[in-house]
């Protein structure tokens, strides 16, 4: 992310996969500082995430995909179980395991 940064200071378009999956606490701290100059610099970034807890703390808004536009909106509106539900096409059982 830095080398990117330093070859575009300052882009409109941010497209970042995962990017925390590989940081230890001290990198998760750095990269939160850089999305909060990106925001305030108003560089648009799409962000690919699958920790959801740093997805609600940090995103402005919650897009979810799954062959199709499941919902788009912010993180505590588009992150209920229902629509998880539907993203990962995972069904709770009534039953337990034997």
């Amino acid at each position: 992310m830095l080398l990117a940064q330093g070859l575009i200071p300052e882009p409109q378009l941010l497209v970042l996969d995962e990017p925390m999956s590989a940081l230890d606490e001290a990198g998760i701290q750095v990269f939160e500082q850089l999305l909060q100059g990106w925001r305030q610099a108003g560089t648009t970034v799409l962000w690919i995430e699958h920790d959801l807890e740093a997805v609600l703390r940090l995103a402005d808004r919650v897009t979810g995909l799954n062959r199709q536009v499941l919902f788009d909106a912010p993180p505590a509106q588009a992150l209920t179980p229902e629509r998880l539900l539907g993203l990962f096409s995972v069904h709770p059982r009534s039953e337990s395991l034997a």
